[in-house]
């Protein structure tokens, strides 16, 4: 799948996370996972975020 269609930044890996993440990466639209948000809004390429934070 080209890069063009990974469009989606995923942050953190909390109780949902994991899920979430492997999900995205079978759909092919995971284009970076990181823990800075920094990384994901300076991202032209990123569109939309996914966040699963850790549980309270």
């Amino acid at each position: 799948m080209e890069s063009q269609n990974k469009f989606i930044g995923m942050i953190g890996l909390g109780y949902w996370g994991k899920n979430i993440l492997r999900n995205l990466h079978d759909l092919g639209v995971l284009h970076t996972f990181t823990t800075s948000l920094d990384e994901l809004l300076k991202n032209p390429d990123i569109k939309a975020m996914a966040i699963s934070p850790p549980q309270p």
